[in-house]
């Protein structure tokens, strides 16, 4: 196993051109070993979106490689008649250095800092989960997480994405699984890999399957959480309670 020796905080816009040029490059170089059906035109286009901020947190190992990297990105939208606040995001790590959720203090140092930006506006995030595992941690930190085994599908957060589905340039999902979009991104399993989800016992990840079974050919199942300070400060708690029981098993 591979070790994260320090990790970069970034703000593209305080970048000079050259500097974003180099922090595409190096996450690119993660996101390729990891998924693929994205060349670096179409992956810097989503790594630096035309959004109100942007934080990018870029892992580094043993010789200052890059093995990782989390983007999050704050975005001004119109849904439900009023005006909110969406975050959206991307991340990839080298298989050799997961299983440690190096991203949560950035996530969750990001989504307490664009909440004080307007608090009385309300706040989302909103994704498209390519992989059962990034459904798994979102289900595991995100109290009220739509959609969810202890949910359902069908709830106001469910109309909530489907409206902002298209402000997102997402394909509109098929009637049939509403809210499943095709990405085009897939993730670089082996077959073993893929075996070893569908058998999964975690209720999150049967449910992922269940709901999105195509996701190996890249397809996305939407998922959204209002972010709240109370449910933000839940996810934290949520992650130190992990990290104690880690720390003693």
């Amino acid at each position: 196993m591979g070790t994260i020796t320090h990790s970069d905080t970034l703000y593209p816009h305080l970048l000079t051109p050259a500097g974003r040029e180099r922090l595409v490059d190096e996450a690119y170089q993660v996101h390729d070993a990891v998924f693929s059906g994205l060349d670096r035109a179409a992956f810097r286009k989503m790594v630096l979106p035309e959004s109100e901020h942007s934080s990018i947190l870029l892992h580094r190992g043993e010789h200052g490689q890059a093995v990782g990297y989390c983007a999050v990105h704050l975005f001004q939208r119109r849904a439900a008649g009023r005006e909110v606040k969406i975050l959206r995001g991307q991340a990839g790590l080298l298989k050799d250095y997961r299983g440690r959720n190096s991203n949560m203090p950035f996530l969750a140092g990001c989504m307490l800092r664009y909440w004080l930006r307007s608090p009385w506006r309300r706040m989302y995030f909103l994704g498209a989960m390519i992989h059962p595992s990034s459904f798994i941690q979102m289900h595991k930190y995100a109290a009220g997480m739509w959609p969810s085994p202890e949910r359902g599908m069908e709830q106001p957060l469910a109309r909530l994405a489907a409206e902002l589905c298209g402000s997102f340039g997402m394909a509109v999902p098929a009637p049939e699984r509403p809210y499943v979009v095709k990405l085009g991104i897939l993730t670089r399993d082996s077959q073993t890999d893929h075996q070893f989800w569908l058998r999964h016992p975690r209720p999150a990840a049967r449910y992922f399957v269940e709901h999105n079974p195509d996701y190996h050919q890249g397809h996305g199942l939407l998922a959204m959480a209002e972010l709240s300070p109370a449910a933000i400060l839940n996810g934290v708690w949520r992650y130190l309670r992990d990290r104690r029981r880690a720390g003693r098993a």
